[in-house]
């Protein structure tokens, strides 16, 4: 699919790969740039605003309900409009970056990274990346022994289909392996999407290495799943 909006030619043009890595779907993904300009504009200055959903004071703060307002009493202003009004849909800031410091440690400095982004769940994190990422006619490979709930989950709906990650007898990945499997999977030109669990131990150039081999982009999802303590 050839870029056609000047966003599309914009993002092809600065971040290719990213570009071709992207899913169908996930090129056609853009936020309005007039999202709710006329409500905006007249709720803007008014005593009562709720036509985001949330009640505020014209000024941006929140009204508790009456109900919530005594057991809010002790927290500051800042504090109440962040329990009471919606969170960013990327996730609160500080969150992002106290998670960032965390992914970052034992990380070289060469090795760029953006702030990670919040989800309600791996789920929705996993389902969100296969929106993105993947879709008919391209691969995924999932560890072994994963259970047919992942599969189906990012499969099913895009049409991807699933593979085991080559691993040696110890569990683990055989590089050489896995190297043949991504090229032979992104021979038509499609990326393909590599899915390790959070205890892989595995050198990031090393897999950088077998992916070049691939005539793609390949797109490598970390699944955490709350195992703090391993290496990744």
């Amino acid at each position: 699919m050839d870029p056609t909006t000047a966003l599309d030619r914009a993002l092809c043009a600065s971040q290719p790969s990213l570009w071709r890595a992207l899913s169908p779907f996930g090129r056609e993904l853009q936020l309005p740039a007039d999202f709710l300009p006329q409500q905006t504009a007249e709720a803007r200055g008014v005593p009562f605003n709720a036509t985001i959903g949330e009640i505020t004071d014209g000024r941006g703060s929140a009204l508790p309900l009456s109900a919530l307002a005594p057991f809010l009493a002790g927290l500051s202003p800042e504090d109440r409009n962040r329990a009471l009004l919606y969170s960013p849909v990327e996730g609160f800031l500080d969150v992002r970056r106290a998670w960032r410091e965390r992914q970052r440690v034992g990380v070289s400095e060469d090795v760029s990274s953006s702030l990670p982004l919040v989800t309600a769940g791996r789920a929705l994190a996993l389902s969100t990346c296969a929106a993105l990422f993947l879709g008919r006619e391209r691969s995924v490979f999932l560890p072994r022994g994963s259970s047919d709930n992942l599969r189906d989950l990012l499969t099913l709906r895009t049409g991807a289909s699933a593979h085991e990650t080559p691993e040696r007898p110890g569990g683990d990945l055989d590089l050489g392996a896995l190297a043949q499997a991504l090229a032979q999977a992104t021979a038509a030109g499609e990326s393909a999407t590599l899915l390790l669990p959070r205890n892989s131990r595995v050198d990031a150039s090393a897999l950088v290495e077998a992916a070049a081999r691939a005539n793609a982009p390949i797109v490598v999802l970390v699944d955490d799943d709350g195992d703090a303590s391993a290496d990744s």
